[in-house]
């Protein structure tokens, strides 16, 4: 049945967080296998009433379509993607395909024997996956054979799958693709280069070397890669070598298909021009549209423990828009192209091992922002974010045209999703939610590098380095010891907790914890009186467990600035010993309270962009077994 719903916004984008976007070589083959299995008809006929016009799947062009470059594809590529594209479009869904191409090769490959002409700028990958290491090129696109290769496999991915609904391009630093996709030798037009920027840098200082030798070696590699510069396009601005190439991949996808959208994503163009790009901007063709982050980057704002911070990351405690964006807009408009804001509906790297973050007080203010800037249209995630969720049905009814007020939408969700008789209620405890969720300590560190995404876990080893690794990246799959225990490094509190330093960063999350809390208590009640309500239940378990994973990065600060003075002596080190005591306790207590929310709700604990499940209740039994070890340690430390 066609949809009489009448949306302000088109395309509106969302994806299923189980659908594996990278596999174990990046490309799309685990893509295209998975998604046939998880967009049921169950999920696309909710996505589709919660207000969806679009489904998104990661494509490689050489993996999925002939080209005179690539004559022989996967054949099961192009079967899977239409018969996804056939299956959505019986809910009245379309899929939109990303794009990061032209996708490189290793140096090493045979392709580049065959075709040394194609030749783009070579660099060093740093990764722990051999698939990703090591010396790639990319393709030179100031070479008329490769753009025709693009343009040839872009129409033949749209004239091969018919019903396609578009496409959009990352052409910066997602990959090696063209040669200046990740760096733009735009220090040839400015006072310093980058490699005197990075001679300045305290990263070659010994001390820094010592400590962090990894990250100075991939550093090393950059400086080698500004060496390996292509002798076409050194001469040419990075703006117009880009602007050329999506214009290529816009006249093939056009030409097969006139109707398809064309989305260039800007996501990371400052390595290509700086602010506000406009040179780039201006050379896009017309019927290009322009999507640009909601909240990131440019000097987007917000108050951490009363004090303002950039926003250089997707976020849900963050309104925005930036200022970025507001460039971004004004110039794409006055070309008269459309725009779109990339958002994260569900869940940011804030938090990702949840299946949603329940603020949508938080979401309809930036829903109103779109309305009110007359955007054209949304991506609801990048490869975390999308569960269908409150949250996303929210997105859906203040996308309606006519449109809801943010207080009709909220209510009328919270009815859909509780009914009629909780709405009230369950918008009081949500309002406290997304008021705490401001306080946030958002940051590029702390949402990469910190704990949060695993502390229910953390085992709070009394042992630790003198110089500790670096922290253990939250959004890859955690290392384990032989015996299969998680194997964290959280302790280095430096290292995810800059730029606030320890106490501003317990400070805010100690605010963010308090108006939390004060929600839990509204909808615990509620959950006892209507025991029988279970998407209520389910609401309440997550919201439990995300504050039990606050309280626990709480935990791990203060721990870890009281461990270091144990070397203190008599009654000042009898008072650290009963304050570390305290915190293994309480943490004694998260993991109890956390075990039955896991075995509820197995999304608990899972993170879309690792595609790994963080941790378990088997961990978690685990963490306790490890903590009364330790208090009992502690204990003798005493005598």
């Amino acid at each position: 049945m066609k949809d009489k719903r009448i949306f302000q916004f088109t395309p509106r984008i969302i994806r299923s967080m189980e659908s594996d976007c990278w596999g174990k070589d990046g490309l799309s083959h685990a893509e295209l296998e998975s998604a046939n299995k998880v967009y049921t008809d169950h999920y696309l006929a909710t996505a589709a009433g919660h207000g969806f016009d679009s489904i998104w799947v990661h494509v490689v062009l050489r993996e999925t379509v002939p080209s005179g470059f690539f004559p022989k594809p996967d054949p099961n590529q192009l079967v899977l993607l239409n018969r996804l594209v056939e299956k959505a479009a019986k809910h009245g869904l379309k899929v939109i395909v990303y794009l990061c191409e032209p996708r490189g090769l290793p140096a090493d490959s045979p392709f580049w024997l065959k075709h040394p002409e194609a030749q783009g700028r070579a660099m060093m990958c740093s990764s722990d996956n051999e698939a990703w290491a090591g010396i790639r090129r990319g393709f030179c696109t100031s070479v008329p054979a490769v753009r025709e290769f693009i343009e040839e496999s872009c129409y033949n991915l749209f004239q091969k799958t018919p019903g396609l609904g578009g496409a959009f391009c990352i052409t910066a630093s997602e990959f090696i693709t063209h040669c200046f996709s990740h760096y733009s030798y735009t220090h040839l037009q400015q006072e310093t280069s980058i490699i005197q920027d990075y001679a300045r840098s305290p990263i070659w200082q010994p001390k820094y070397w010592n400590n962090n030798s990894i990250d100075t070696i991939y550093k090393l590699h950059h400086l080698l890669d500004e060496a390996w510069i292509c002798p076409r396009c050194i001469s040419r601005n990075p703006s117009d070598v880009v602007a050329e190439l999506i214009t290529v991949i816009n006249k093939g996808i056009k030409a097969a298909s006139p109707a398809a959208d064309v989305i260039a994503w800007s996501w990371a163009w400052n390595i290509i021009e700086s602010h506000p790009q406009q040179r780039l901007i201006n050379r896009l063709p017309k019927d290009v549209i322009l999507m640009t982050d909601w909240e990131t980057c440019g000097d987007g704002q917000k108050k951490v423990a009363g004090k303002n911070y950039p926003v250089n990351e997707y976020s849900l405690s963050y309104i925005g828009p930036c200022n970025r964006f507001l460039n971004h807009l004004q110039i794409a408009k006055q070309r008269g192209m459309k725009v779109m804001a990339k958002l994260q509906l569900a869940a940011t790297h804030e938090l990702a091992s949840v299946p949603y973050i329940p603020v949508p007080f938080n979401l309809a203010e930036k829903m109103s922002g779109l309305r009110r800037h007359e955007v054209n249209g949304f991506l609801g995630c990048w490869n975390i974010g999308g569960e269908l969720s409150p949250m996303t049905r929210l997105a859906g009814k203040m996308s309606l045209s006519p449109s809801l007020s943010p207080v009709q939408a909220l209510r009328e969700t919270a009815a859909d999703e509780f009914g009629e008789e909780l709405a009230d209620d369950v918008l009081k405890a949500w309002k406290l939610f997304s008021d705490g969720w401001k306080e946030y300590p958002m940051s590029r560190e702390f949402t990469w590098n910190s704990p949060i995404n695993y502390a229910p876990a953390f085992c709070f080893p009394l042992e630790v380095p003198d110089k500790p690794s670096l922290c253990t990246e939250g959004h890859t799959p955690l290392p384990r010891d032989p015996e299969g225990h998680l194997n964290v490094t959280s302790y280095c509190l430096p290292n995810w907790t800059a730029p606030f330093g320890v106490k501003r960063t317990e400070k805010a999350l100690t605010l963010l914890l308090n108006k939390w809390e004060q929600g839990l208590v509204i909808m615990g009640n509620l959950s006892k009186q209507h025991s029988a309500n279970s998407k209520l239940s389910i609401e309440f378990n997550l919201a439990c467990h995300i504050a039990l994973s606050v309280r626990s990065t709480i935990n791990i600060l203060r721990f870890y600035t009281l461990l270091p003075q144990l070397k203190a002596t008599g009654k000042d080190r009898h008072a650290i010993l009963d304050a570390l005591k305290a915190i293994l306790k309480d943490e004694l207590e998260i993991a109890r309270q956390d075990m039955p929310l896991l075995k509820a709700d197995s999304r608990l604990g899972y993170h879309p962009e690792a595609h790994s499940r963080h941790f378990t209740c088997k961990d978690l039994k685990y963490k306790i077994e490890y903590i009364r070890e330790s208090l009992g340690e502690l204990e003798l430390m005493k005598c």
